[in-house]
């Protein structure tokens, strides 16, 4: 089978396994709210930890959920613009399956600042930085196979694709930092967590979008991807993401808090970057949504000639 597919299966494994801890989560939760039960509620004997236990074991699958697809997609594009199999395809599996399984078992890495006895933190700050390995191989297995290809070499795929790599690593490797239980009490709840999150996984999955959206638009409309206008989307895509998240990371690192209204006129510079960089956000959306409207303006014109 395709690594799409191995990608699908595992992602509806996880679904299975995680949604119904989920709907457990909302049903004491509704309980709690709507017939004075007291499951989460700490003032009348409850455990409101144990809702944070149910609901970050949904919540860590859910975004393996998330990436996992883009990376069957992303290999699905990649050996057929390069004309080769993904390098390394059985250990590609077995690491996508090894996501999935060892994602069950780290959903407390999000919860280092509740109490959690030495020996849990330790085990799960191990299991974390153990789930760093299937992704660095499967990082190297695209950069193996990409450097093996033929692929095109100045397409808005292979921009797509390298912003894709990029984004995903150092998100990842900001990821492998948080893992240390005791740097992230100093980083829980700053803006460092939301660059990282929004790295690996937002951007990740967008740029994994964008390759198959540059992929399949020409095979499924008939109609070949405007090349400038592609690799203008993507630069500016790219630019904006690191003018943004870069000095997130700078800000978090020196103690800017999340969702505070306030803060100190030392982050100001961080903060003015950064809305510059969203500024470029919007601006190649705008660009992207210009190339399909003109596209899809292609198709209906010829169509109905």
């Amino acid at each position: 089978m395709s690594l799409f597919v191995w990608s699908i299966i595992v992602t509806s494994v996880l679904l299975v396994g995680a949604l119904p801890i989920l709907a457990v989560a909302v049903t004491g939760l509704l309980l709690d709210r709507n017939i004075a039960t007291s499951i989460y509620d700490g003032i009348t004997s409850g455990d409101p930890v144990l809702y944070q236990h149910i609901f970050w074991f949904f919540g860590h699958p859910e975004v393996y959920v998330i990436i996992l697809p883009i990376f069957g997609l992303v290999s699905l594009v990649l050996s057929s613009i390069t004309h080769k199999e993904i390098f390394g395809k059985q250990g590609m599996v077995y690491c996508m399956s090894a996501i999935g399984i060892v994602g069950y078992f780290v959903w407390s890495h999000h919860m280092f600042t509740v109490g959690l006895d030495v020996d849990s933190r330790a085990y799960f700050s191990a299991a974390t930085a153990v789930i760093s390995i299937p992704t660095a191989v499967k990082v190297f297995s695209y950069l193996a196979t990409w450097t093996s290809g033929r692929g095109p070499r100045g397409s808005s795929i292979t921009y797509a694709f390298w912003s894709f790599l990029i984004c995903f690593t150092a998100g990842g490797f900001t990821g492998l930092i948080l893992s240390s239980a005791s740097l992230d009490l100093i980083l829980h709840d700053t803006y460092f967590v939301v660059a990282h999150f929004h790295t690996v996984l937002s951007l990740g999955a967008v740029f994994g979008l964008l390759v198959g959206h540059y992929y399949f638009q020409s095979i499924f409309l008939g109609v070949s991807v405007m090349e400038s206008w592609g690799l203008y989307q993507v630069f500016n895509l790219l630019l904006g993401a690191i003018l943004v998240f870069f000095p997130m990371h700078i800000a978090g690192l020196a103690g800017m808090a999340r969702r505070i209204p306030e803060y100190s006129d030392i982050f100001i510079p961080s903060v003015t970057v950064g809305t510059t960089g969203s500024f470029l956000l919007i601006f190649s959306v705008l660009i992207l949504l210009r190339s399909m409207l003109m596209t899809w303006t292609n198709v209906i014109y010829a169509n109905y000639r």
